[in-house]
């Protein structure tokens, strides 16, 4: 706001003033008698001035108290500003002066990285001479399958390994490009050295994936070593996710992390009782509906056989969070629902097709197939879902109902066909001689 602007409005302000004193003095005193009390409004209105004007007063002191403390920080900050400038300055040339010592020192440096490096080496040296013997040790106990005593050995190795990894990996963000591509190097040297070990890691894996897809035989035959191989699978889970939560995981990883051996169990474990389950195949080129029902009355006894296995053996080796009675239900019910796909992608005719759907609607929710009293308990059946989805169910049955009233209309002409040729046969015997009839006889 200028000059000129405050000048119109502080003139503004005295009129209405001006003007409200005056309306107000005239509504007091519009009648003689009233000035006998002219003193007294007089009085109150310079009280009243009064108070206003301390009020004012002590305002206006707080507001420059308020004023002087603020500039009396800003002036202590304006003189700490120009300290710490002054001393970034100092350290400015401080650090410029000492450039070339530090480039001196470079190579002293170099010898600590190295120092670090020989020390894990020294400090490690004891355990990597056993290595091969460890490796040799491990791999033989892994081919007599015990597995636990492997496992203990694997975890060793891998132990070994990854401490000597990470210590010199810990040094390798210090260093400059030539020390970190010299790192690298002592990195993978140590990585060559353990091969082995990760080569054991497989062949155990590889060991745990045939017991799964045999699970049920192995149970059957040696529960001790089904569990042994569930207790690996469950010491390995249990690493994987203490490594991807640990304070290393910042700027490192152990090599093989994570293995995920409990999801290859369950795949390997699917492959085994679809391998069970389906075979022998069903040729699915000119399927008579013989062979068809033949086919699917087999896979209904091989389905309630699995699972009663399954409940009967696999079940006491298993934790109960793995939840296998329903996972097993749950392969067999895709495995189930596949096949019967590709059968009905096929042209089946309707002895054949009806084969098919009564099986799907009726023989595999009842009892005698996944609603079976033995593992009723374990399996919930609504929860499977559909074999083949409602679309194509609903296809089916029409194509199969269309398929009936063809036949049915077929075998009524036919009948009809028979009918009519006997009536004219018989009306032609009526109509012949004696004599006729006798050559006909004969």
């Amino acid at each position: 706001m200028s000059a000129e602007d405050e000048t119109l409005a502080l003139e503004k302000a005295e009129s209405l003033a001006r003007g409200a004193a005056l309306k107000w003095a005239s509504g007091i005193f519009s009648r003689p008698d009233q000035l006998a009390h002219l003193g007294q409004y007089r009085r109150r209105e310079s009280q009243r001035n009064n108070s206003i004007q301390s009020r004012l007063k002590s305002s206006l002191q707080s507001y420059l108290e308020g004023v002087d403390h603020g500039l009396s920080q800003l002036r202590a900050a304006l003189s700490e500003v120009r300290h710490v400038q002054q001393a970034l300055h100092e350290v400015q040339d401080i650090w410029r002066e000492g450039e070339g010592t530090l480039t001196k020192l470079q190579p002293i440096h170099e010898l600590v990285i190295e120092h670090v490096q020989l020390s894990v080496v020294i400090q490690s040296l004891p355990y990597i001479y056993a290595v091969p013997k460890l490796i040799a040790e491990t791999r033989d106990l892994i081919e007599k399958q015990r597995l636990l005593e492997a496992h203990v050995n694997l975890r060793e190795l891998e132990s070994l390994r990854d401490k000597v990894l990470f210590r010199l990996q810990k040094v390798g963000p210090l260093a400059d490009s030539t020390d970190n591509q010299a790192n690298t190097d002592a990195a993978d040297l140590v990585q060559h050295f353990f091969a082995g070990v990760q080569d054991l890691s497989e062949e155990l894996n590889h060991t745990l994936s045939s017991l799964a897809r045999s699970a049920i035989a192995v149970a059957r035959s040696e529960p001790s070593l089904l569990v042994s191989a569930i207790r690996i699978i469950e010491r390995e889970e249990f690493l994987d996710a203490e490594e991807s939560k640990g304070p290393m995981q910042q700027f490192w990883k152990p090599p093989g992390r994570p293995k995920h051996w409990r999801e290859h169990f369950f795949q390997d474990l699917e492959k085994g009782v679809c391998d069970r389950v389906m075979e022998p195949e069903l040729p699915l080129e000119n399927i008579n509906a013989t062979e068809l029902a033949k086919h699917l009355k087999e896979l209904q006894s091989r389905v309630v056989d699995e699972l009663q296995s399954v409940c009967s053996l696999l079940l006491p080796c298993v934790p109960p969070h793995y939840d296998l009675a329903s996972g097993v239900a749950l392969m067999c019910h895709h495995s189930i629902a596949r096949h019967l796909r590709d059968i009905l992608s096929h042209d089946l005719p309707h002895p054949a097709l009806y084969h098919v759907l009564n099986w799907i609607t009726t023989v595999y929710p009842s009892e005698e197939m996944m609603g079976h009293p033995y593992f009723s308990s374990e399996i919930d059946v609504s929860e499977l879902g559909p074999l083949i989805p409602s679309e194509m169910l609903e296809e089916q049955l029409s194509r199969y109902t269309r398929t009936m009233r063809v036949s049915l209309l077929h075998q009524t002409n036919v009948v009809c066909n028979s009918v009519a040729n006997y009536e004219e046969n018989r009306q032609c015997i009526y109509c012949l001689r004696p004599a006729e009839l006798c050559i006909k006889m004969t």
